[in-house]
Parts: C-alpha cells; structure tokens; sequence
C-alpha cells in the first residue's frame, strides 16, 4: 500500500510539471486585458467570498475559484481590488 502511494506521489510530481509546459491558453491574446492574464475583478468586503486576511492577502472562495477558472484556461490569474465605499 505504502509503495503505491508512493508511486502514485513520484508519478504527480513529474507529471504535473509537464503538463504545465504543454499547457497552451485557449482564449486568444486578443481577448484579453494583459496577454495570457485573466483579469479579475473582486469588492473583497464580503467573507468568505472574498476579503483581505490578516496578512493583507486577497482570499476567499470567489478568489480560488478564479485561479481555478484561470489554470484550466492556462491563463495567469490577476485579481484586481474594486473596493466601493459606503458612505
């Protein structure tokens, strides 16, 4: 069992970073703000979709969900702050 799981961690390891080479965008430049950049745009005043941590750091749900969208269109992602005041 061990030697499987061990196999299965080797063959990641290697694995991954060969697809990340072959990766090729599927939106054109064209399309896009920044070429291979997906833009992305979040009020981060509503946790825990997205809000600044502690550290000063944009997270929240919304925010991995938009660096997921951006890796399987092998696109960098780019998280723009629009904070709206409220008077």
């Amino acid at each position: 069992m061990l030697r499987r799981l061990l196999f299965g961690a080797a063959l990641a390891a290697v694995a991954i970073p060969a697809f990340a080479q072959t990766c090729a965008p599927r939106v054109p430049d064209s399309e896009l703000v920044k070429p291979h950049t997906l833009t992305l745009s979040t009020n981060p005043t509503l946790p825990p979709m997205q809000y600044v941590n502690a550290q000063g750091q944009l997270v929240g749900m919304r925010v991995d969900l938009g660096t997921e969208i951006a890796r399987r269109l092998c696109l960098t992602p780019e998280h723009v702050r629009v904070e709206i005041l409220r008077r």
